[in-house]
């Protein structure tokens, strides 16, 4: 995600400027600030999604890991993964 995606609030000053300066109208203005407050709840949702689905991985992980004994290859081949795979989101998610 690049920092385009995000109109802070020097960005939306600036725009103000533009209204007072008259290069834009009140009306596109009130556009663009609508668009990137939608986009950042879009965003922000789908986040927070994400989170959801590594916590569930992270469970699922350490859930295997204990019904397999640690046994890294038995967990991967449980999970449907490589053991590089699963070496990896052991290392993401901070596993011991």
């Amino acid at each position: 995600m690049s920092s385009a995606d995000y109109i802070t609030t020097i960005h939306f000053r600036r725009l103000h400027g533009y209204v007072r300066a008259g290069l834009i109208t009140k009306g596109q203005l009130n556009s663009i600030e609508a668009h990137y407050i939608k986009r950042n709840e879009q965003l922000s949702r789908r986040n927070h999604r994400k989170l959801l689905r590594q916590e569930e991985e992270r469970k699922s992980i350490i859930a295997a890991l204990a019904q397999h004994g640690n046994h890294r290859e038995d967990t991967a081949l449980a999970l449907s993964m490589s053991v590089r795979s699963l070496y990896r989101k052991i290392s993401q998610y901070n596993i011991q």
